[in-house]
């Protein structure tokens, strides 16, 4: 009875939706940010992502909703309205990209493993406050069931929708998510062990597998799809497949991988660069085949006197320009 008296005002005077949503970003924004501020990053960075992670929430997530549903782009207008249909995979997937460039153009001195690790989870937090502004839109709920007596009066009705109780898909996910941000705030972030960009990366698979699992019990008319293939599902396992990929990169490879990309890969480079530039010569007859022989055997020679000039001592201060290492986090 209360539901059905406030219902109508929540909806349409008091918009419950755009405010749950909006105290969940800045909930996520100030958790972030005192994490950012004791580990003493920049405030000026902080503005930045945060405004170009605003961005593409909104635009990414409308692009990535348009790309897998063509259907609903109408004219050039679609791509920059914000009404109608977005998407919370495209939202994370734009929205850290960006940040990525971010950190490797303007903010270089900046590693995207802290960044990932700092605002990842809190999105967890977000996402489970901004799915109770589904509940009172009505939205996010699965198949119809007979009824769902051990659940609250209040969430009954709200379930109660074309004249069936339906599976209350955004109570499970916000449960869910909860408990993933619980787990990696206060347990995995507390584990001296783990390593900086696997917290992000635990995000990632964490809410995959939620996701996946919610939509096998979607209404099917709610079910994302292009033709038959319903694309939210299979994105839900490319998020957990990056996610676990990360996992074990950031964990176990990390260093070795920069080692390789900062020393070895340069001069690996510059030895191909020089023989697509003598098969090129060769080709264009520019020199003969001796000549090019000759170079060939000299780019070879100079690739293994590099390769064997880097000493302990450079491993040693490619480690040490690691910034922040993770023991040393509060």
């Amino acid at each position: 009875m209360i539901y059905e008296i406030f219902e109508p005002v929540t909806l349409w005077i008091f918009p419950v939706y755009g405010l749950l949503v909006m105290s969940a970003f800045f909930i996520a924004v100030i958790f972030s940010y005192v994490e950012w501020r004791k580990n003493g990053f920049s405030r000026w960075h902080w503005t930045m992502i945060v405004m170009l992670g605003s961005f593409f929430a909104v635009y990414g997530g409308r692009w990535w909703y348009l790309a897998f549903n063509p259907s609903d782009m109408h004219h050039w207008w679609s791509f920059i309205t914000i009404r109608g249909g977005r998407s919370i995979l495209g939202t994370i997937a734009t929205s850290f990209f960006a940040i990525w460039i971010y950190t490797r153009t303007i903010g270089y001195d900046l590693d995207f493993r802290y960044v990932f690790s700092i605002i990842a989870p809190n999105i967890l937090l977000a996402q489970s406050i901004g799915r109770w502004g589904n509940f009172y839109n009505q939205e996010v709920y699965g198949m119809a069931v007979e009824s769902l007596s051990w659940l609250p009066n209040f969430i009954q009705q709200g379930m109660f929708i074309d004249g069936s109780y339906r599976v209350p898909l955004f109570l499970y996910e916000s449960v869910l998510n909860m408990v993933g941000w619980i787990f990696i705030t206060f347990i995995l972030k507390n584990m001296k062990s783990i390593k900086p960009g696997v917290h992000g990366a635990t995000y990632l698979t964490w809410y995959g597998i939620t996701r996946a699992s919610m939509e096998l019990f979607r209404d099917p008319q709610f079910v994302m799809k292009i033709g038959w293939f319903p694309t939210s599902f299979f994105l839900s396992f490319f998020f957990i497949l990056t996610g676990l990929i990360m996992i074990y990169v950031y964990q176990f490879k990390y260093t070795k991988l920069m080692l390789w990309m900062n020393f070895y890969s340069k001069p690996q480079i510059a030895m191909m660069k020089s023989k697509v530039l003598i098969f090129f010569k060769r080709s264009m007859f520019i020199i003969n085949s001796s000549i090019a022989r000759e170079q060939k055997i000299h780019t070879d020679r100079v690739y293994n006197n590099v390769i064997n000039t880097i000493s302990e001592i450079d491993i040693a201060e490619f480690k040490k320009g690691i910034k922040y290492e993770y023991n040393t986090w509060s």
